[in-house]
């Protein structure tokens, strides 16, 4: 590693392990973390691969152009930075911050002497079976993200691993940073660099019955729905907040004044086979599973980002997709079995989270999604004990507005907006078709199966 020279521009080093003329070498892509992010690899190691076809068969090595450049990109940044939709965000970042945010650790880090010459570690691993829950059925009936349940989960632990540290977790949140509706007609599909973005979330869990999360309970889907609001509320997925605090001078010293969160999380996503295209897949270029515990090398004298750093990822282990997580922690800050502990919560966690999912009820609506009404969670949840299924609410228009106030205050016996056809039916009717071809009918229009509820602001067709 030591052959990388920022400073003299040597970026990226390529190493060839031969291992004889009976089994297959393998090629070590080294790259500076300054070039390259998770989204990146997704890029070259399909080119290499492509590369390479190509160079075999003796063709000229044509690759896919690249959009929006990394300089076109730090420039727009810049620009961004100092923009009003930019600096209107300051006191929103401002209130994360200013909140309590207990020392999780015997005292908080410090620079000079927490390095990550004295990082320590704690590993753990999920079930395949929960993986594959957190992975794709949870996220479905909460029409969310995997983060949703992965930080679900973490509030859950850190609440049972510090009973007194209060009801809010500061946590700093990595994103992949390739936000382009910050940047107008920005493309970053196949930009190589480093677009990673760090900010900080306060997840808030007050009101909530742990013991019962932890069970599985109702409680377990009320977190996942808290932590997705509060985290679909961060605005732009928090690109904005680096752009103020390293781009923009004023606004850098208000932010900067405040302690960095305790606690960093990232999920990577999941490393298979499957991150190359189906046309490519054997031909030799792939990443190497096994290898995934050498992670980057750091400068031992480098300081920690935090007390305790959460990096989870999946691997396709063969007996299925796994969920893996490594604590990191610097060891004059936190001891190791202190640590185990948090992991070990964090993992009955998910797995309770999963118990839910399987049971009946799961999941539901939270206010974003439902765009076009403005309603509380409470709200949501009464809606769904009167009409369960409930898939959607949408307000009313102008038109129904007006029947619904006619067909409500008239004293007629029969109401006039109600249309009613028979249809006279000869021969023998098959009750069992005929019920198929209604429900047909009514899965098929979703304002065949509507009903008319009073909301705070009006009605609302549910």
């Amino acid at each position: 590693m030591g052959r990388l020279d920022p400073f003299g521009g040597v970026m990226a080093q390529f190493v060839w392990f031969d291992a004889g003329p009976s089994v297959a070498g393998r090629l070590l892509l080294v790259l500076h973390h300054l070039v390259v992010d998770g989204v990146s690899w997704r890029v070259l190691l399909p080119d290499l691969a492509a590369a390479w076809v190509r160079v075999c068969s003796g063709g000229e090595v044509v690759l896919p152009g690249v959009g929006t450049s990394v300089r076109r990109w730090a420039h727009a940044l810049a620009e961004e930075a100092c923009g009003e939709l930019r600096v209107g965000e300051l006191g929103r970042w401002e209130e994360v911050l200013r909140g309590s945010d207990v020392v999780v650790g015997w005292r908080r880090p410090d620079p000079v002497v927490d390095t990550m010459g004295t990082l320590d570690s704690v590993r753990v691993e999920v079930p395949v079976g929960v993986t594959e829950v957190l992975l794709t059925r949870l996220p479905a009936v909460f029409r969310g993200g995997v983060n949703d349940g992965l930080l679900a989960a973490l509030v859950m632990a850190v609440a049972k691993w510090r009973p007194g540290g209060g009801s809010s977790l500061l946590v700093r949140l990595e994103g992949h940073g390739r936000e382009e509706v910050v940047v107008p007609g920005a493309d970053l599909s196949r930009t190589v660099g480093w677009f990673t973005s760090m900010f900080p979330v306060r997840l808030e869990v007050a009101g909530f019955d742990l013991e019962e999360a932890f069970a599985g309970g109702d409680a377990a889907g009320a977190v996942v729905k808290a932590v997705k609001e509060q985290l679909l509320a961060v605005p732009d997925k928090g690109v904005g907040y680096g752009l103020l605090r390293y781009l923009n001078g004023a606004a850098g010293r208000v932010l900067g004044a405040y302690p960095e969160p305790q606690v960093g999380f990232n999920y990577l996503g999941r490393f298979s086979a499957s991150d190359m295209p189906e046309e490519l897949r054997g031909v030799g270029f792939g990443q190497v599973l096994e290898w995934d515990d050498g992670g980057g090398v750091f400068d031992a004298d480098m300081p920690v980002l935090s007390a305790l750093e959460i990096n989870s990822f999946v691997a396709d282990r063969g007996r299925g997709p796994c969920l893996e997580a490594v604590f990191g922690f610097p060891s004059g800050v936190l001891g190791r079995e202190d640590v185990a502990g948090l992991a070990g919560w964090w993992r009955a966690a998910l797995t309770a989270l999963a118990g839910h999912v399987g049971g009946p009820g799961a999941g539901g609506l939270t206010p974003s999604d439902l765009p076009l009404v403005r309603v509380g969670q409470g709200r949501i949840l009464g809606w769904e004990r009167v009409c369960p299924g409930l898939v959607d609410v949408w307000p009313l228009t102008p038109l129904q507005s007006g029947l619904l106030f006619h067909s409500r205050f008239t004293d007629a016996p029969v109401d006039a907006y109600q249309v009613q056809l028979v249809f006279h039916l000869s021969g023998v009717v098959d009750a069992g078709r005929m019920r198929a071809a209604g429900q047909a009918l009514l899965d098929r229009h979703a304002t065949l199966r509507s009903a008319f509820h009073p909301d705070a602001d009006g009605w609302v067709q549910l």
